[in-house]
Order: structure tokens, then C-alpha cells, then sequence
């Protein structure tokens, strides 16, 4: 019984002398952001509430991965209704973008054209 009260009192004693992100930004240290690959199969799903359409998860997964570009589906249900769109976003335009279109509707163009200056 000793050993195992000791064992318990060594890993509680870690657990609480073991420095923590909270201890880091208590500090005003910042962790580094962690990085995510964007690989074929990488799934996201999002949590999204319109008032008039009420609540609902969008599932982004991504299809293609090239040093050109990468291919992605939309979907989820809304209005009771499944939409699937598919998008395609060239590196380039990746690196230098300042937004991003966040509302998909299908029929859309799965790239966008660039826009003009």
C-alpha cells in the first residue's frame, strides 16, 4: 500500500510541477500555433447557425492534394435538404489570398476566376 501511495504522490507531484500552455501565457508567452498537413482524406467539421435557416454542420474534406492546388468537398444538410459542392484553390492563390468565400451553393464554379485588382 506504501508503494502504490508513493507511486500516486510521484505523478501527482509531476502533473503539478509540469509547466502547462496556460503557465506559458500566463507569463505573456505565446505557444506557437499548431500545424495542421493538409492531406487527401483530412476531414473539418464546422458548426453553423443562420437564423433563418437554424443550426447545422458543414464537413469539408479535402479530395486532392497537388503542388498546383488542392481539391475540396463541402456538405452537410440544410433545411433538411443534402448539399455536396467541390471546390479547387490553386497554391497561388492560396498564398497571396485576403479572404476567403465562406457560402457555397451548388452550381457554383469549383475555381473561381481570378478577381481583378
Amino acid at each position: 500500500m506504501y508503494t502504490f501511495r508513493l507511486i500516486v504522490s510521484v505523478l501527482v507531484a509531476g502533473v503539478i510541477w509540469t509547466p502547462s500552455p496556460l503557465t506559458a501565457q500566463a507569463r505573456g508567452v505565446t505557444p506557437p500555433a499548431p500545424k495542421v498537413p493538409l492531406v487527401v482524406g483530412l476531414v473539418v467539421v464546422g458548426a453553423v447557425h443562420e437564423p433563418s435557416k437554424g443550426d447545422y454542420e458543414s464537413i469539408i474534406k479535402i479530395d486532392t492534394v497537388s503542388a498546383a492546388s488542392f481539391g475540396y468537398t463541402v456538405s452537410g444538410d440544410v433545411d433538411g435538404r443534402r448539399f455536396t459542392v467541390n471546390r479547387k484553390v490553386r497554391t497561388e492563390d492560396l498564398a497571396h489570398a485576403h479572404e476567403w468565400r465562406p457560402r457555397y451553393k451548388e452550381g457554383d464554379p469549383a475555381i473561381y476566376p481570378e478577381r481583378p485588382e
